[in-house]
């Protein structure tokens, strides 16, 4: 399970407008709090056009999953979040001040 803590963590997105042209942005977004994370997922969720039954049946995730996220659940499994990241084309990066080890 991953627990959102009240910690700073920076996200960068490839975000697709939509229109009479399709364009790639890169944003850099800090969330401090889960509310955060909530509200980003329901933005993109609308941004995209998407009902919940919609992104549930392209991400395999229960719409149940996808309302709680949306409203502030702080639990969720990290593999259900990449899914719903995935649909929304929300790319996660992680920064910090110690270089992951190779594991050998």
């Amino acid at each position: 399970m991953v627990n959102i803590v009240q910690h700073s963590l920076y996200l960068c997105f490839d975000v697709i407008k939509t229109g009479d042209y399709t364009a790639m942005a890169v944003n850099l977004i800090e969330l401090k709090h889960p509310e955060d994370f909530s509200q980003l997922i329901f933005q993109y969720r609308r941004k995209s056009g998407l009902s919940r039954n919609q992104l549930s049946i392209l991400s395999g995730v229960g719409k149940t999953g996808i309302f709680d996220i949306e409203h502030g659940k702080v639990t969720c499994q990290l593999e259900t979040l990449y899914k719903i990241l995935n649909v929304l084309n929300i790319k996660l990066h992680a920064s910090g001040n110690f270089p992951l080890e190779d594991n050998q």
